[in-house]
C-alpha cells in the first residue's frame, strides 16, 4: 500500500514509502535475493536523499538517509561500494554527533560505521595486493 501511496510533494508519504523499500529489502535479503534487497534499499536511498535535499537541517531525514547508506551497505558485494557508502555515512554522522543531535540509540552509529569503514577499507587493499 505505501509504494502505491507515492505522493511527491507529500514528504511523510515519501519518508513511508522509503521506509517500506527497507523493510522490502530485509525480507528479500532474508530470502537470498541479495539483488533484489539492493534494488529496493537504493531506492529507498534514493528518496531518502530527496527528502533531506529538501530540507538539509532535518535531523531525522539525516538519518534516514544514513540508515539506508548502512543497508545499501548490508546488502552489496562489492567493498568499493561498500567504502563509498560507509564514508557517506560518516560525513553525515560526525557533524550531527557533534551538534549532540543524535539519540541515545544513535549515538553508536558513527564508531559501528566507522569500525565497518575500516573493515571495509582492509577488504579493497586487501584485493589491490593479490
Amino acid at each position: 500500500r505505501a509504494l502505491a501511496a507515492r505522493e511527491p510533494n507529500n514528504t511523510e508519504r515519501q519518508r513511508d514509502v522509503s521506509i517500506s523499500l527497507g523493510k522490502l529489502g530485509d525480507v528479500r535479503l532474508r530470502a537470498g535475493d541479495r539483488a533484489a534487497a539492493l534494488a529496493a534499499y537504493e531506492e529507498g536511498l534514493t528518496i531518502a536523499r530527496a527528502l533531506t535535499a529538501r530540507d538539509p537541517d532535518n535531523v531525522q531525514w539525516q538519518t534516514d538517509v544514513v540508515f539506508s547508506l548502512f543497508k545499501v551497505y548490508q546488502a552489496t558485494a562489492d567493498a568499493d561500494r561498500e567504502v563509498a557508502v560507509l564514508t557517506e555515512a560518516l560525513q553525515i554522522l560526525e557533524p550531527l554527533a557533534a551538534r549532540g543531535v543524535l539519540t541515545a540509540e544513535q549515538a553508536s552509529w558513527p564508531d559501528t560505521v566507522r569500525a565497518q569503514l575500516e573493515q571495509a577499507e582492509a577488504r579493497v587493499s586487501a584485493g589491490d595486493a593479490e
